[in-house]
């Protein structure tokens, strides 16, 4: 007679325990660490996104009064026109994602990120992937890790 409302127990306390867990692990992935930092600039730097300069630290956004960020994407669209086509063709999506945390203080780290690109329309055809192992010196920036430096060779 007790067992329906054990199964009701116990569905309600794994219900209550996952809810907790998801809570928990979406914190977590709020916090703003270097790692992340650089996963986000990095797939941002091969989408050619503008958003890639809110990660980019204040003194690597401008390189003789010229901004680095626009530059970089007036040239890709250039080339791409020059092919034949549109900025698309020139994106990349990031597989295999890897960031290891090689030092850290409280206002900058380094992170070397691993990963594969592809381009999405080329690799369809092609099979074509590219892998990018890259060390990227990052800073605080107003409580923000921020990309410094030349990343990319941008």
């Amino acid at each position: 007679m007790n067992e329906p409302r054990d199964k009701i127990v116990t569905v309600t306390l794994i219900f209550l325990l996952s809810l907790f867990l998801q809570i928990m692990f979406g914190f977590a992935d709020v916090r703003d660490t270097p790692n992340k930092a650089a996963a986000e600039f990095a797939k941002a730097y091969f989408c050619f996104d503008k958003a890639m300069a809110d990660r980019l630290c204040e003194e690597s956004k401008t390189a003789d009064d010229t901004d680095v960020v626009g530059r970089y994407i007036y040239r890709a669209e250039n080339e791409a026109r020059e092919r034949g086509y549109s900025l698309f063709y020139m994106k990349e999506s990031l597989y295999h994602v890897e960031t290891h945390l090689l030092n850290e203080n409280q206002l900058s780290a380094e992170v070397r990120l691993i990963c594969q690109t592809k381009p999405p329309l080329q690799s369809f055809f092609t099979k074509k992937s590219s892998e990018v192992d890259e060390t990227l010196r990052l800073k605080k920036e107003n409580g923000v890790w921020k990309v410094c430096g030349k990343p990319f060779s941008l």
